[in-house]
């Protein structure tokens, strides 16, 4: 990154930040970009989350809190449902909690389901298709939710570790892929219950995942030994490249921007790298490495003219990709 582009931070002073995502605000300022986040803190014996609302204005810098809302567990995951204005969080107690924001109070709204919604351990992915909601937990399974009732669908069993991330494709609504401390990663096809899911395999833990926006064949995996992983789900039995150990750390994201041209993989290095998508590995395009702790939250904004980026630092950083 370039030292004389400006960096735009907020800090939420005592909790560190554990998850981070794009939301979209018809109702409010059309000008300004909006993510939300969760907020914890890992002293003392409050285990709760503040879940936040922040605004950020690209033509002047300026960053607004607008509302926080506690709920009763670390949250280390999000995800927006455009159709229905929906925020999930999967919480460390195994529960899922659903909000919305109320645009004419500026206020979070928690959401009630008429049952409980969960796993039996933690859950440390939830990613929204369609209209179908996919969580992802330290109890070995994938769960499917109807997001209109907030009903449980079907479980997905198959991995025999943790599950750290699960992403819907953007190409086939049906098509989900799960990531495993087994080093596996599983493609399901959600149309055929009954079906056993197609397999990729992984040197180390697959952590992240994200899959290419504009080439429905391409799946990208970060792992626990920094590396990250590209694959062509037609043809499994080997990555298409392997950028090795190119983290000193754990990659729990990785993230497409909207054209599919640039990767950016966040890791417990502190650091922000940058790709070049392509179908041969290299260095990074540019890397950032201002946060102080491991990064684990990343979104594209403004049509791919800024990122922001979270840390356990306690910091939230947006700033322009530079190449």
């Amino acid at each position: 990154m370039a030292s004389d582009e400006p960096v735009y931070t907020w800090s939420s002073v005592e909790e560190q930040v554990d998850a981070l995502v794009q939301v979209h605000m018809p109702l409010l300022d059309a000008q300004q970009e909006y993510i939300a986040i969760t907020t914890s803190s890992l002293e003392g014996n409050d285990w709760c989350s503040s879940v936040r609302l922040l605004a950020f204005d690209p033509a002047t810098g300026h960053i607004d809190h607008l509302h926080a809302i506690r709920i009763p567990t670390t949250a280390g995951t999000l995800t927006w449902d455009e159709r229905s204005q929906l925020l999930i969080a999967g919480g460390d107690d195994g529960d899922l909690y659903f909000l919305t924001f109320d645009c004419s109070l500026m206020k979070w709204r928690q959401v009630l389901p008429t049952k409980s919604c969960g796993h039996d351990d933690l859950i440390s992915s939830v990613h929204v298709g369609t209209s179908t909601l996919a969580s992802g937990s330290w109890d070995l399974t994938v769960k499917l939710w109807d997001l209109d009732t907030m009903a449980l669908i079907e479980p997905l069993k198959g991995h025999t570790e943790k599950v750290w991330a699960v992403r819907w494709s953007p190409h086939a609504c049906d098509v989900l892929a799960s990531a495993s401390q087994d080093r596996t990663i599983h493609l399901w096809d959600t149309r055929q219950r009954d079906a056993q899911p197609s397999l990729l395999y992984t040197s180390y833990a697959a952590l992240s995942l994200a899959w290419h926006p504009k080439n429905d064949h391409i799946l990208t995996a970060g792992l626990e030994d920094g590396s990250i992983v590209k694959f062509d789900v037609r043809a499994p039995a080997t990555p298409l490249y392997s950028l090795d150990n190119h983290h000193e750390g754990c990659v729990y994201r990785v993230e497409y921007d909207s054209t599919g041209s640039t990767l950016a993989s966040c890791g417990d290095d502190s650091t922000v790298h940058l790709y070049k998508s392509s179908e041969t590995p290299g260095l990074p395009l540019s890397s950032y490495n201002m946060h102080q702790d491991y990064v684990r939250g990343f979104a594209w904004l403004g049509n791919d003219t800024w990122v922001a980026s979270s840390s356990f630092d306690k910091s939230v950083h947006f700033w322009r990709p530079t190449f």
